[in-house]
Parts: structure tokens; C-alpha cells; sequence
């Protein structure tokens, strides 16, 4: 039995240890945060977590607290990662002639509605730029341009990934296919 308890204790000092080594703000989901069905408060949970982020990116390193920005920059990766798996997850739930959700996907789509919409309140943009005009000079990364007969000008017909910015800062750069006009001879042929 004694063998058990200075284990024990050991395993706690290390964890000790381990915590005074790695203070960092905790993120919790408080109860009020929980509606009655069982779903958290989207913009809530969201703002607490960018609130926590935000707040590690602004902790500076010292003899007792040590930060290691390659964690940070992982956890901060995921963030773009995580909007875009959501804005593709809502393209595919979506009809494509209607923009509506499909009826199998009505009740799913609404929760990933609300994530945006919470991330929107939270001070992120996403810009899908599918169906407007190209503009030469914009951040976008140009995948591959296709030329098309019913065009008249560049338009982007296909955003890969969105832009996603946040407080006006870009934190993803946008992937796009550019459709460009036929350009057409005098006598109307293709050039």
C-alpha cells in the first residue's frame, strides 16, 4: 500500500509541475451557456473561444510562464480549417438552382446557419466569390482560368476555399477558378 501512495503522489507532483509550466486561460462552456435542448449558445461559446485565443497571442514569454507559439499556431490553424469545412459542409446541403436548403438536410443546415451567423457576430467574414465579377490585384489565388462561350466578362464560377478575415485581417486566402469570355474573331468564330 505504500508503494501506491508515493506513486500517487509522484503522478500529482508531475502534474503540478506540468500546470504551473503551462498556465494558460482556460476555456470552459459554462452552464448558462447550455440551452435547454442540450445545444451550446453558439455565439457565446464562439467569443469565449476567440476571446481565449486572442488573449494566449498576447501572453509574452518569461522565466515562469512559457508559451509555446508552434501549440498556438496549430490551435489557430484549425480556425480556418474549421469555418471552411463548415461553409462546404452548407454547400452541399444546399439546391443548386434555388440556393435553398435541400429538405433532407433543412434541420442540419440550420445549426451550421447559426455557426456562421455566430462567427459573423464574432468580428469573421467569409467571402465566397462565386458568381461575381474577377477583379485583377485582388488577394485571390487564381487556380486556373476556363474559358467559357457564356460569358461576357471574368467571373469567378468556382471559390475552392472562401477568404475568411477576421477584424478586417486576413486569415485565409481565397482559391478561385476564373471563367473568361470565348474571344471571338470577326467573322464570329472562335478565337
Amino acid at each position: 500500500m505504500g508503494k501506491r501512495n508515493r506513486h500517487k503522489s509522484k503522478k500529482e507532483k508531475r502534474l503540478a509541475q506540468h500546470d504551473q509550466k503551462n498556465i494558460l486561460p482556460e476555456f470552459r462552456i459554462t452552464q448558462n451557456q447550455v440551452l435547454d435542448d442540450g445545444f451550446i449558445k453558439n455565439e457565446v461559446l464562439i467569443q469565449n473561444f476567440l476571446k481565449e485565443l486572442i488573449s494566449l497571442s498576447l501572453v509574452k514569454k518569461s522565466d515562469t510562464t512559457e508559451i509555446v507559439n508552434e501549440d498556438f499556431s496549430k490551435v489557430l490553424s484549425l480556425i480556418p480549417i474549421l469555418i471552411t469545412g463548415i461553409w462546404r459542409a452548407q454547400q452541399k446541403m444546399v439546391s443548386k438552382t434555388t440556393g435553398e436548403p435541400l429538405d433532407e438536410y433543412r434541420r442540419v443546415y440550420r445549426h451550421l446557419e447559426v455557426s456562421m451567423s455566430s462567427l459573423e457576430s464574432a468580428g469573421v467574414e467569409l467571402i465566397d466569390s462565386t458568381g461575381k465579377p474577377y477583379m485583377p490585384g485582388t488577394p485571390d489565388k487564381v487556380l486556373a482560368f476556363d474559358s467559357r462561350d457564356d460569358l461576357r466578362r471574368e467571373t469567378v464560377i468556382e471559390t475552392i476555399r472562401p477568404a475568411i478575415y477576421y477584424k478586417k485581417e486576413m486569415i485565409q486566402q481565397a482559391e478561385i477558378i476564373v471563367g473568361t469570355p470565348v474571344k471571338k474573331d470577326l467573322d464570329g468564330g472562335n478565337v
